[in-house]
């Protein structure tokens, strides 16, 4: 067994399963609130969320809450997602079980490296865009029944890849 910490998630790999805890980070929200005062920026703030104070008040608040959340958020999007797309097409890692989002637990596949990458279907989809640069590092595949598989897609912004390759295989361009 081994422990290895992300940005947003605890996980424990076992030989079989990838068990990832979300992680929550209250103080941080508190601390972006306290830099927020002390620089004398929280007006400016809750304006840029909206113009009206009650709603930019509540988006403010909301997008601390988020950051504290994030890690129950990536297991929310890796559950949804897979029950969604989990299919030999997309190949990511079967997540079987989630525990209200506050644990997930995945298969766990052999680890590979950078020149088998291009052999998973969807790593193409991730070449143009630099905000998905991670999903390029072998870190974030394993190898599941011989074939190479996404391991962490708890992203959100990950869904639009994954419809726009939905569309390309009905289209036949895959």
């Amino acid at each position: 067994m081994r422990f290895a910490q992300g940005a947003t998630r605890w996980v424990i790999l076992t030989d079989r399963y990838a068990i990832k805890i979300a992680q929550f980070h209250p103080l941080q929200t508190i601390i972006r609130f306290i830099q927020h005062v002390r620089a004398k920026e929280v007006g400016q703030r809750v304006i840029a969320y909206a113009a009206n104070p009650l709603p930019g008040v509540m988006k403010y608040v909301f997008a601390g809450m988020t950051i504290a959340m994030a890690g129950m958020i990536a297991n929310r999007t890796e559950h949804r997602l897979y029950k969604k797309y989990g299919d030999d097409n997309f190949r990511i890692a079967p997540t079987i079980f989630s525990f209200f989002w506050l644990v997930n637990v995945q298969l766990r596949g052999a680890p590979v490296n950078e020149e088998e990458l291009p052999g998973h279907p969807l790593w193409c989809m991730f070449q143009d865009n630099d905000r998905l640069a991670d999903c390029r590092s072998a870190c974030q595949y394993c190898r599941l029944g011989g074939k190479i598989h996404l391991a962490d897609y708890g992203r959100p912004d990950l869904e639009p890849v994954f419809l726009s390759y939905q569309k390309r295989l009905l289209l036949g361009h895959v």
